[in-house]
């Protein structure tokens, strides 16, 4: 259960200063407007994304190196953790993006529609903490 907090931590220090420091180059950039703000925002919110998956792969070697149980106990571990941490970091991106673009009108913000890609993304992030576990495992002989 540690390695499954300290994973998810992780994600969430990740999507909170990610956001941060995107709110911030906003803020304290000149000029641009709002529709600038939305697409930096956007853009944040997708880079999230990308960096997901390495993340897991970082988390996913330090949990094969020092996790002591066994096999199956330390992949479910790094899968849970790194999808976990992937659905937290979402949320904090998914709150940054809303409070940025809230303001220019229009629908509603479109949760919905968002919930089944990243349950696939979380389960996409999920496998590969697995397998950068299993790899580690692996390459040891444990």
């Amino acid at each position: 259960m540690h390695w499954i907090k300290f994973n998810v931590a992780l994600f969430a220090v990740f999507g909170v200063g990610y956001s941060i420091a995107f709110f911030l180059f906003d803020a304290l950039m000149s000029g641009g407007g709002q529709t600038f703000s939305g697409l930096l925002a956007v853009l944040a919110f997708f880079g999230g994304f990308f960096v997901a998956p390495v993340l897991a792969t970082f988390m996913g070697v330090r949990i094969g190196n020092e996790f002591r149980e066994g096999r199956n106990l330390t992949l479910a571990n790094s899968f849970v953790g790194s999808a976990a941490g992937f659905v937290v970091m979402f949320f904090v991106l998914f709150v940054f993006v809303w409070s940025q673009v809230s303001g220019s009108g229009g629908g509603g913000t479109g949760f919905g529609d968002l919930l089944a890609p990243v349950i696939g993304f979380a389960i996409g992030v999920g496998l590969t903490g697995l397998l950068a576990t299993y790899v580690v495992r692996w390459v040891d002989g444990r």
